[in-house]
């Protein structure tokens, strides 16, 4: 009772004078976990060191130094997770400002460095004083975006490191991404008013041809573009000409990459406002790569590009360019092994599951890993690990593959060479039967 007088106190001092004088061990016994922003875990929580054994700080690139030291004074422990990859906060303070408070603070030029507020989120300095490699865990599991989706961002700012948990026969057939060129003009106020018209129209399009369907099936819907003008000009006309209720219904949500550092949609439309008479500044804001890389990595289904500017004109080197080539590419790859990748002693279990009404892939990459053969029939689909199979898919797949499988949605039987040889039937059975 008295904490939730806190929580309803209307003053500061009201609220820091009844939080003092509460049994923090009895709340967290009945609440033993807790889930605040970094601004207001003074408003819920007494500034008691190490009440928490462990805090978490996600989201860490967009964290200041500052805003998470109550976090770290009232923990044990702490986890920072983030991705230098993507968005860090946006800082208004002055570089002159932040000078003058580190010389009026006594900091030597190197702390001054290392706790450089404007430059320097919570993650940056936890990799620079962490001295031991096994603190750090890269968490390389994508669950969010289909294939095509994920892909530009996996192979241009992770170097391949990503395993893709969505790769799967029943997705590949699918192409996920479409480029509408709309010959538009960037105007003086930033505005580009053909990209907006075709970008409102196709979520007019979206919102009615799911308009039978409750909320709990309906697509989610994000816009996004580099440029603050276009964003606001975009939500007043999505605000204007959308009801209230298909907004809400699917979540519609406006903003720059910023609004979107943490956020993701079914469907994506990417506003990218240039044309071909753009300033060199703008061009190269759109190119600064954590700003282009959450803008192309937030949609879990679909992504929509609009452009006003044509390929042949946009520098080689950039980042649209590079996506644009990309995508042209990507759709021409070969999304499975070849059948003469597999081992002569693994042909008799291909062509005898595709006489028994299989569709079959030979190594066909899920989750990063080349699975032997995956077989799909009436909508249902299987990983088949060969076992023993004379040739390079002799060895069986070790329980920490399987578990990484099983959690990219794969489910696998494991194929004995010997069970294979004395009864090709009662394995068919019992594939059939798994």
């Amino acid at each position: 009772m008295d904490f939730l007088k806190s929580l309803r106190a209307r003053t500061g001092s009201k609220q820091r004078d009844i939080l003092s004088k509460l049994d923090i061990g009895m709340i967290l016994k009945t609440f033993p976990v807790w889930m605040s922003k970094n601004s207001d875990i003074h408003d819920n929580m007494p500034l008691i060191p190490e009440m928490f054994d462990l805090a978490i700080i996600d989201e860490a690139t967009q964290c200041d130094i500052a805003s998470c030291l109550p976090i770290l004074q009232r923990a044990k422990r702490v986890a920072i997770v983030g991705d230098p990859k993507q968005l860090r906060h946006v800082s208004f303070l002055a570089r002159s400002k932040q000078t003058i408070l580190a010389s009026k603070e006594g900091l030597g030029a190197e702390v001054a460095d290392q706790l450089d507020y404007r430059s320097k989120s919570i993650l940056d300095l936890a990799e620079e004083t962490i001295t031991e490699q096994k603190r750090v865990q890269f968490l390389d599991e994508h669950y969010r975006s289909r294939p095509d989706i994920i892909q530009f961002s996996n192979r241009h700012f992770y170097n391949g490191s990503l395993r893709i948990m969505t790769q799967n026969p029943e997705l590949i057939q699918f192409r996920n991404i479409q480029v509408i060129q709309c010959n538009g003009v960037r105007e003086k106020n930033g505005i580009n008013r053909n990209e907006s018209e075709k970008l409102l129209k196709l979520i007019l399009d979206t919102v009615e041809s799911q308009s039978h369907l409750d909320p709990e099936y309906s697509q989610s819907i994000g816009v996004t573009t580099p440029f603050r003008h276009q964003a606001d000009y975009l939500g007043e006309l999505i605000l204007r000409e959308i009801p209230i209720e298909a907004i809400q219904k699917h979540k519609i949500l406006v903003g720059t990459p910023h609004s979107f550092q943490g956020e993701e949609r079914d469907i994506m439309c990417l506003s990218f406002v240039l044309d071909e008479k753009s300033s060199a500044t703008a061009f190269r804001y759109m190119n600064q790569s954590d700003v282009f890389n959450v803008m192309v990595t937030r949609a879990r289904v679909e992504q929509v590009v609009f452009l006003s500017i044509r390929e042949s004109d946009l520098n080689k080197n950039s980042l649209l360019a590079s996506y644009l080539l990309y995508l042209r590419g990507y759709y021409q790859e070969p999304t499975c092994g070849q059948l003469s990748q597999l081992p002569d002693s693994a042909h008799p279990v291909h062509d005898a599951l595709n006489k028994a009404g299989y569709k079959v892939w030979p190594s066909f990459d899920v989750a990063g890993l080349e699975m032997d053969l995956v077989i799909q029939k009436k909508g249902r689909t299987l990983g088949i690990d060969l076992i023993g199979f004379p040739g390079r898919f002799e060895d069986a797949f070790s329980l920490e593959r399987y578990k990484m499988l099983k959690r990219a949605g794969m489910r696998i039987f494991p194929l004995a060479y010997s069970e294979w040889g004395r009864s090709q039937e009662e394995c068919l059975d019992s594939i059939r039967e798994f």
